[in-house]
């Protein structure tokens, strides 16, 4: 019987910052707080350069002179055929291959895209701050809010007055603390 594959992640700042498996490194660089390149230590894949939106969703991949796309639906549905060199995927989070889940807050919950919830109950609900429902992902709205913990989702808003004259200006907070 063929020994189990292990994934092994290390966090930076609650982010994955390098991914090891099957004897394969991949190091993520990032640059006040949003993604920007990745490093594998397999001569082949080499350098990445990743094209990501306001979420840290990475939308795009160059490498080797070749540029992927990947679309996502408003859950982070990834199609089976975008195959990815980047560990991240959906709002910068690492997408495990095998079942097609993000571990959201460091590896606290796993998240099904396809079904569009949480495995498990959130500890937080359904009576605290994790809302009534303790599988729901980005309460519902995962256009406007991104849940990197697994326990509470952000709302993502515009910073500015008019939406083209202040591309890139984007501020996350959570309405849900009291603060």
């Amino acid at each position: 019987m063929a020994a189990a594959k292990q994934t092994l992640r290390f966090y930076q700042n609650s982010h994955v910052s390098t991914e090891v498996k099957d004897a394969l490194t991949h190091s993520v660089l990032r640059h006040a707080g949003g993604l920007l390149a990745q490093r594998a230590s397999a001569a082949d894949e080499g350098h990445l350069l990743m094209g990501v939106n306001n979420t840290d969703t990475v939308m795009t991949e160059l490498g080797h002179a070749v540029m992927k796309e990947y679309p996502y639906s408003p859950y982070g549905h990834r199609p089976a055929r975008s195959e990815s060199n980047i560990p991240l995927a959906f709002n910068g989070e690492s997408l495990d291959s095998a079942t097609g889940c993000y571990a959201l807050g460091n590896g606290y919950r796993l998240y099904n895209p396809t079904i569009e919830r949480f495995y498990s109950p959130d500890n937080l609900s359904p009576f605290g701050k994790g809302g009534l429902n303790a599988y729901m992902y980005c309460a519902g709205d995962p256009v406007n809010r991104v849940d990197p913990t697994g326990h509470l989702s952000f709302a993502i808003i515009r910073v500015g007055r008019y939406r083209n004259r202040h591309r890139g200006c984007w501020s996350r907070f959570d309405d849900r603390w009291d603060v």
